[in-house]
């Protein structure tokens, strides 16, 4: 991998067959759960697609963390269960794992967060709501320190 002239976001990637292809670098990726539980408007409350594509889209966050809800890829739950709904936040290197993030209000609050981190060009400290929802999962990680 190599970097292109004059764009530190984009690379060029050899590929299998000897060929080369230009590669746009993300911040990151946002895996909304919908697994077994989280957003099947039974256990907790259904997901809204719409609004996490409509907001990622409107604020510009789209370019650079991508959104992947997990019924799609077949992997399902992110679990665990007991906090649904449940998203997954690799941004920048760092896994961020939000709890019950059931209303719209609870997504503004995660996209002001990717707004401000996309700005500053790292993860910024997780405040107000959201810092409730934050918690870790794997042994080792780290939460942002939140800003009271």
């Amino acid at each position: 991998m190599r970097d292109y002239p004059g764009r530190p976001d984009v690379k060029i990637v050899p590929t299998l067959d000897g060929d080369e292809t230009v590669l746009q670098m993300k911040a990151g990726m946002l895996f909304v759960c919908e697994g077994c539980c989280c957003g099947n408007g039974s256990s907790f409350p259904e997901i809204e697609r719409a609004h996490y594509l409509r907001e990622s889209r409107r604020r510009g966050i789209s370019e650079h963390v991508s959104i992947v809800f997990t019924a799609d890829d077949g992997g399902g739950c992110l679990g665990p269960c007991s906090l649904g709904n449940n998203v997954f936040l690799y941004l920048y290197g760092r896994g961020l794992w939000f709890q019950r993030m059931n209303s719209k209000e609870d997504l503004d609050a995660l996209f002001d967060y990717l707004e401000e981190s996309i700005d500053i060009g790292q993860p910024a400290p997780i405040e107000g709501s959201l810092a409730r929802r934050a918690y870790t999962k794997v042994q080792g990680e780290q939460i942002p320190v939140a800003v009271t």
